[in-house]
């Protein structure tokens, strides 16, 4: 997996095959963090603007990364409005400096 995963991530990047920022991101992310022996699900996510008057589809991908204690989303694709550092995938809030993250799961 982790060849595939670069090799992705290569062809996306320096033969400018574009997949989308947070694909090719998140797809290097998910197989350092594999190879490093983290256990991680990427996710489809749909971003929510505060003031959205209509539901976006799911375009945006996500790592889901599992601890022994708890499971946290790592979004490492959004660019400079995304969080900085992993969210609580429990519905907690997450603080992180001027802005404040929360996920909500809702019915596929």
């Amino acid at each position: 997996m982790f060849r595939r995963g670069l090799f992705y991530a290569y062809l996306s990047i320096y033969l400018r095959h574009y997949l989308g920022l947070s694909v090719t991101e998140t797809t290097l992310f998910a197989t350092v963090l594999r190879h490093l022996g983290f256990q991680v699900t990427t996710l489809e996510a749909r971003v929510r603007r505060p003031c959205a008057t209509h539901t976006r589809p799911r375009t945006h991908m996500v790592l889901r990364v599992d601890f022994p204690d708890m499971a946290v989303l790592a979004d490492v694709g959004f660019g400079g409005d995304g969080p900085l550092w992993p969210v609580d995938l429990e519905g907690g809030v997450s603080k992180q400096g001027a802005d404040t993250y929360r996920v909500i799961q809702e019915a596929i």
